[in-house]
């Protein structure tokens, strides 16, 4: 999926430890470092009702977003994060 395509990209609900994991790497590949989105914290917050997907075109991830409930059962968007070959193609239009 290169910058300009219209191909779409399929958004899955994360529900285990390697969807936890791409989504992951995709923070991680966006705003640098290691470690900004711990998989088992992942895999704990959705457990308890937070909020984690991840955009995929074919196999490759491309984007995600990551969210724990916070108080009064309201989600706190952690982060959200979109892959720069994959910028501008639409992909975060709800």
């Amino acid at each position: 999926m290169a910058r300009g395509t219209t191909r779409p990209a399929e958004v899955r609900l994360v529900g285990d430890a390697a969807g936890a994991e791409a989504l992951a790497r995709v923070c991680d590949a966006v705003w640098g470092g290691s470690g900004l989105v711990p998989v088992p914290l992942v895999v704990a917050a959705i457990h308890v009702g937070g909020y984690g997907a991840v955009a995929w075109a074919g196999d490759e991830p491309v984007g995600a977003s990551f969210a724990i409930v916070g108080r009064c059962a309201i989600l706190h968007s952690h982060v959200t994060a979109v892959l720069p070959s994959v910028a501008g193609c639409g992909l975060g239009t709800a």
